[in-house]
């Protein structure tokens, strides 16, 4: 388990992290810093213990597997049109992940897309196809070599 901070931005979210450091001054591990505004948490430092859950003042850190790569990066439950007006890199509950995950691992609830762990493979697929970039831990596409290029023609 790690910690993961989704969210932040714009201070006009009202889902986005207020960047005081209640996080910060509670983690004994010094895994966490504020970034232009914003918690970061050291994933390679972080240790799991839950203080900065219990710690922030908005509830946006969660401890999620470590092995699981593919995070939502926002916690907006505002409209797609709130959202857009207030960030723009925010869950607009397009529902294109939800359509392209072949697991059934990523449900948009209240109009911010949630994933199922335990149904979850990393596959990245949600990641590659959101429009506004807020799933993250995609797998790079495949890269087609010159040389495989040229042995084709």
């Amino acid at each position: 388990m790690a910690s993961h901070l989704a969210g932040g931005g714009a201070k006009s979210c009202s889902y986005g992290c207020l960047g005081l450091g209640s996080c910060v001054k509670a983690c004994p591990f010094n895994a966490i810093s504020i970034v232009d505004g914003i918690a970061v948490v050291d994933q390679e430092t972080c240790v799991a213990c839950g203080n900065c859950v219990s710690a922030c003042p908005k509830h946006l850190i969660e401890l999620l597997p470590i092995n699981k790569k593919v995070k939502v990066q926002c916690n907006s439950k505002d409209t797609g049109k709130v959202v857009v007006s207030n960030c723009s890199n925010g869950c607009i509950a397009c529902k294109i992940c939800e359509k392209s995950c072949n697991f059934d691992a990523i449900k948009v609830i209240d109009n911010l897309a949630v994933i199922d762990y335990d149904k979850c493979k990393n596959c990245g697929v949600c990641a590659n196809k959101c429009p506004k970039h807020v799933i993250t831990g995609a797998k790079p596409a495949p890269v087609e070599t010159v040389a495989t290029a040229a042995a084709s023609e």
